[in-house]
């Protein structure tokens, strides 16, 4: 089952957004649909893969989330065969042996950042599990248009809010990413991926729990319990990819 938000179907979304107009005051969702595949051969086995992706998951939409500025970000994951993995259209994170020297996790090209529907990211098989998930939440800011702080291309207003300790710093994975960056990607979000819903009454809603109240999940947790998480109960792990299988 795919999960639903605001009645639309997430299926073949990528990054979309889904907005709420409660009472006059506005909240915002964005969702990440991710692909993952196992290209890493025997550095990586399937379960590694899994236990390594639930993680980027979670820090993902830990430091893209912000309650107080009234947005949170919801990432769903879906294991997938590199075979039945479409190279072009997809958009997909995967675990690779090979990177240019020097490099931890990247988009394909210049021209793909801000791509939030087709793009790939590959992130380098073998790192410690905290350092991929910062690497891959770094890039999956890229694929939604959020550039370095040394970019000229990064406008002005959202190179203003970003501090030394914001996660798209070259050299940083500070774990900061601002209201205006969350700005950024929303432009990039096309407009049939956006969706709106209104309350007339604020007790057709439930209060959007403060910042303090959201409960920490262990990483450890069974990942079925875990909101934001999907898993494709039809691709078992030992589907994700075969042992030996070369990147392409």
């Amino acid at each position: 089952m795919n999960r639903v938000i605001d009645g639309v179907d997430l299926d073949g979304l990528e990054w979309s957004q889904s907005t709420t107009n409660m009472g006059g005051e506005i909240f915002t969702t964005y969702t990440l649909k991710l692909k993952v595949i196992n290209s890493s051969g025997i550095v990586m086995s399937n379960k590694d893969v899994e236990s390594y992706a639930l993680e980027i998951a979670k820090f993902t939409e830990e430091i893209y989330t912000n309650y107080k500025e009234k947005y949170e970000t919801k990432v769903e994951l879906e294991f997938v065969d590199p075979e039945k993995i479409d190279r072009k259209n997809d958009f997909y994170l995967e675990f690779v042996n090979n990177l240019d020297i020097g490099v931890l996790g990247r988009v394909d090209s210049d021209d793909k950042i801000g791509d939030t529907q087709h793009n790939r990211i590959r992130i380098l098989a073998g790192l410690f599990s905290e350092l991929t998930a910062k690497v891959a939440a770094h890039e999956i800011g890229h694929t939604g248009g959020l550039r370095h702080e040394d970019d000229e291309k990064n406008p002005k207003h959202v190179l203003k809010s970003m501090k030394t300790d914001n996660h798209m710093n070259f050299s940083g994975l500070g774990g900061i990413i601002t209201p205006e960056q969350m700005r950024e990607i929303s432009k990039h979000i096309p407009a049939d991926k956006k969706t709106v819903k209104n309350y007339k009454d604020v007790g057709e809603y439930l209060a959007i729990p403060a910042q303090k109240d959201i409960p920490k999940v262990p990483l450890g947790l069974n990942p079925k319990m875990r909101p934001g998480i999907k898993l494709n109960n039809e691709l078992p792990s030992d589907r994700l990819g075969k042992k030996n299988t070369n990147e392409r």
